[in-house]
């Protein structure tokens, strides 16, 4: 009786260990955003959209908020209202000129 003891104690432990030092899914981590740059492909003022040339092979969704930059500066914010696996439309949030070439970056939190 006493081996079955050590083998559920060592048991439990091996368990606990490969909890504690399990890799989290990258859907938590979000680690494959933070650094990508992505391009505006085509804006349109007259709608108050763009198209980004990425989409959800990039786990880019509906109603993620990107970050548009030009030249290292920031614009604004657009929304994504639509995503398919390589481009993504979004809409223009606030009253800026989102232009074609724009850096956009994924937010961390989407």
């Amino acid at each position: 009786m006493a081996g079955f003891g050590k083998v559920v104690f060592f048991s439990a432990l091996t368990a606990a260990g490969l909890a504690c030092f399990a890799e989290s899914p990258e859907w938590v981590l979000k680690t494959n955003y933070t650094n990508r740059v992505n391009r505006v492909s085509e804006a349109r003022d007259d709608l108050g959209i763009v198209r980004i040339d990425t989409g959800s092979q990039s786990n880019l969704r509906r109603g993620a908020i990107c970050k548009v930059y030009r030249d290292k500066k920031y614009i604004g914010d657009v929304v994504v209202v639509e995503s398919d696996k390589t481009r993504a439309v979004a809409m223009v949030t606030s009253d800026i000129s989102v232009e074609k070439g724009d850096a956009v970056y994924i937010t961390p939190a989407n």
